[in-house]
């Protein structure tokens, strides 16, 4: 009786879950079956390589259909196209095993369209499956819908809630990050469904493994998007899983093992992007502890975690001679085990080169990383090259930032970071870029870019990387010699400003990277200092309040060059009450009501400050509005302007983006370009979706305004997120497009975008912004950049 139990288990495992299997599916095969899947596969294959994957897929779709009317039973080549996809020729090129992969999902969705909304739990490992091969080739956003699909079918039908929040607090998780909870997270069935199990089990049985792998997707999908606090608490819950799960089963032991080191590993990646690297070797150290008992860990993982925790003993300066034993093991291991990517390949061999590198070996290390950079020079996948520079960046700042292909690398880093929608790893390749530019000298351009570190790691909510990144400014700022102001040096001090002081610092939510695209994607160009002058945007704006509803216009004083720059700010029209909130902050009021007049303050603008001015206006009677115009003045010559016009919208729509403006391009920065959504409603909290469509090419993004916070990437401008590069952070319906959350009783919100067009367009641009009405997308404003 056990042994046919066993077999059934074996046979379960086989065909619902050819992913944890180790065997090769052939092998499994009866000879009828072998017949049939040979002829086809090869086919499958040489149709692929020689006509393309739309060919091979219409061919598949026939095969598939044969093997249904012939065996009454496709099971055997379902197993086959999975295995296809994730072991052969789909190993190779990420792109068609998506294909696969979403063939198999089809398949199963037309034949019980329900498996679509209550995800069956062979399923669970197939959309992992699917979320990382996207995740691989730069579709995030793409990932995160299909992830978002099994966190619904999740929380709707198997009672598990993603948002934590429901399970009793058990204290904190890290010492940096508090809001992290230890939570009661469900591992039982019965902690599912406690009706149904009112008496206490002696032998509870455990969630279904495939549910919780969901979980470990989910948390994945959390941390793209910089959900610190849900990753972490999600990861936390797949760890208590692992460890009740491997105390006392043999089955899939090797499976669960792995996706707890990527727990784990998940855990410590979070640690170390806030800057805590001893909370980060927490996490190995535990696995390791569990991986030597009772896990009973096979070696590759186990030498794995050992590995990744002498790389964080390179960061706390302890990292012995062990340690090149333990890196030459893990490589190995790791590059011939089956299960691996070939991404994972090539970042052990990576890793092995930072140990071999931190104890004094250079040259190997070096002659390892010019080895892989051979190998993956023409790679179909461009994740493998962001790898390998990152790693020839880290050693070449070791060895004192003089190689001579630093700088192009670090550009190349960039580029490859934002073709791939990975945001949050730019923060870090601006942090080496600052430093690459000091090392040479180029402090002001060092200033200028760690301004965007400062500005990133507020958007990611990292705040002690946050504080890390405004000292190390402090300390380049300081490296910079001050030169004599270029207009008169004791200018009048406005009455209602501070005793000496001036525009230091560019505001945290509208700072300024300068720009170069011809010369580089960091916007500096290092063969000359900055030559531009100070400069105001928007040229032309136009903002339509809601009926009763007040105007808001807004002002940037921008000033990208390398010298502070005195002059004049002007406002003329229906203007008053001219006033500094901050050293870098101007309000004013406006009216039709109000009397025509000039309103004016003396200050100096630093390198690189951005002031602004907001002006808050109200028109009196339907339609009617008024006009301010803006000037920067010095010597008595208008050298800058722009000019707001204000009116009330005759519409009645409940939500709407009010304003609408024309750009004036400048190469040396990145111009913030303002909209506010405003709300008749304001009693109850409200989702707000938007999107901004570009006439071309341009990476477009998109900020909160109030709080600095990254809301999406769209990285081509064609205003879906279904493109290599594209992310969303801010989805609080969860319908997988960007979203404004307003709170009760707030009636506006604002986000700032921040657009890149792609080299070389010199015409006149149109971005169309665009809100969810109804299920239908409404064109609200359309902003002109020339």
């Amino acid at each position: 009786m056990k042994c046919y139990l066993l077999n059934i288990i074996t046979f379960v495992l086989i065909v619902f879950f050819p992913a944890l299997s180790n065997a090769d599916e052939w092998r499994k095969l009866t000879g009828k079956q072998l017949v049939f899947c040979k002829p086809h596969m090869e086919a499958l294959v040489e149709t692929y390589q020689k006509k393309g994957a739309e060919a091979a897929l219409v061919q598949l779709g026939t095969a598939y259909d044969l093997a249904e009317s012939t065996f009454s039973d496709t099971t055997f080549f379902y197993r086959i196209i999975w295995w296809e996809a994730q072991i052969q020729t789909g190993r190779n090129n990420e792109e068609w095993s998506i294909d696969l992969y979403q063939f198999l999902m089809e398949r199963n969705h037309q034949k019980n369209p329900e498996t679509a909304i209550n995800i069956p739990a062979v399923d669970y490992i197939l959309y992992g499956n699917t979320a990382q091969s996207l995740r691989d080739i730069g579709k995030a956003a793409q990932a995160r819908a299909l992830i978002l699909n099994v966190e619904k079918s999740q929380c709707t039908y198997k009672k598990m809630d993603t948002s934590c929040s429901v399970y009793k607090d058990l204290g904190p998780l890290f010492s940096f990050m508090p809001d992290a909870r230890k939570r009661a997270f469900p591992i039982y069935v019965q902690d599912l469904y406690p009706e149904k199990h009112k008496s206490p089990s002696t032998n509870p049985r455990f969630i279904y493994y495939p549910y919780i792998y969901g979980i470990g997707y989910a948390a994945l999908s959390a941390q793209d998007q910089g959900d610190w606090v849900r990753a972490a608490e999600l990861n936390q819950w797949f760890i208590q899983y692992t460890d009740e799960y491997m105390k006392g089963n043999d089955r899939m032991k090797n499976e669960v093992c792995r996706c707890s080191l990527d727990a784990a590993r998940r855990m410590a990646e979070i640690c170390l992007m806030h800057g805590h690297p001893e909370e980060a070797a927490r996490f190995y150290d535990e696995f390791i502890t569990k991986a030597e008992g009772y896990y009973h860990t096979p070696k590759h993982n186990l030498y794995d975690a050992k590995l990744e925790r002498e790389l964080i003993n390179i960061k706390l300066g302890t990292l012995t001679e062990e340690a090149l034993e333990i890196a030459d093991t893990a490589a190995e291991l790791i590059s011939s085990h089956i299960f691996h990517s070939r991404l994972d390949g090539v970042s052990i061999k990576l890793k092995k080169a930072r140990i071999y590198h931190a104890l004094g070996y250079t040259q190997e290390a070096w002659d390892l990383v010019n080895r892989l950079f051979k190998e993956t020079a023409d790679d179909v996948n461009p994740y493998l090259k962001i790898h390998m520079l990152r790693t020839a960046i880290d050693l070449a700042l070791a060895d004192g930032g003089t190689h001579p292909e630093l700088g192009t690398w670090l550009i190349r880093a960039l580029e490859n970071e934002r073709h791939m929608g990975n945001k949050f790893g730019e923060l870090s390749l601006y942090e080496k870029y600052a430093q690459f530019l000091a090392i040479n000298g180029l402090y002001e351009e060092a200033v200028a870019i760690q301004h965007e570190a400062v500005r990133l790691a507020k958007a990611m909510n990292l705040p002690d990387r946050f504080a890390s990144a405004q000292h190390i400014l402090a300390r380049l700022s300081s490296q910079i010699k001050t030169p004599p102001p270029t207009a008169d040096p004791s200018p009048a001090k406005p009455t209602d400003k501070p005793e000496g002081t001036a525009i230091q610092e560019r505001s945290s939510t509208a700072a300024q990277q300068p720009a170069d695209p011809v010369e580089n994607s960091f916007g500096i160009t290092r063969q000359r200092p900055f030559s531009a002058t100070v400069d105001i945007q928007p040229s032309l704006s136009l903002t339509t309040s809601l009926p009763g509803q007040p105007a808001h216009g807004r002002f940037y004083l921008i000033n990208p060059s390398a010298n502070a720059i005195q002059g004049e700010l002007q406002l003329d029209g229906p203007v008053d009450i001219l006033k500094w909130q901050n050293e870098n902050w101007l309000t004013a009021g406006s009216s039709p009501s109000f009397s025509e007049t000039s309103l004016s303050r003396s200050l100096t603008l630093s390198a690189g400050a951005c002031c602004i001015i907001d002006i808050v206006a109200l028109p009196t009677d339907e339609g009617s509005g008024s006009t301010v115009a803006c000037s920067w003045i010095v010597d008595g010559t208008v050298s800058a302007s722009g000019r707001w016009s204000y009116a009330e919208s005759t519409s009645e729509k409940r939500t709407a983006v009010i304003n609408a403006h024309e750009i004036q391009n400048n190469p040396f920065y990145l111009i913030p370009i303002l909209h506010m959504i405003q709300r008749k409603d304001a009693e109850k909290q409200e989702v707000v979706d938007i999107t901004v469509e570009a006439s071309s090419p341009m990476r477009i993004e998109a900020y909160n305004e109030s709080t600095g916070e990254l809301l999406y990437i769209d990285a081509n401008g064609d205003g879906d997120f279904e493109d290599k590069g594209d992310l969303i952070i801010s989805d609080t319906n969860q319908n997988n497009w960007p979203d404004i959350h307003f709170i009760s009783n707030q009636n506006l919100a604002s986000i700032i975008l921040y657009v890149k067009p792609e080299n070389g367009s010199n015409t006149e641009q149109e971005l169309t912004v665009k809100l969810l009405d109804n299920g239908i997308w409404r064109t609200d404003a359309i902003d002109i950049i020339k």
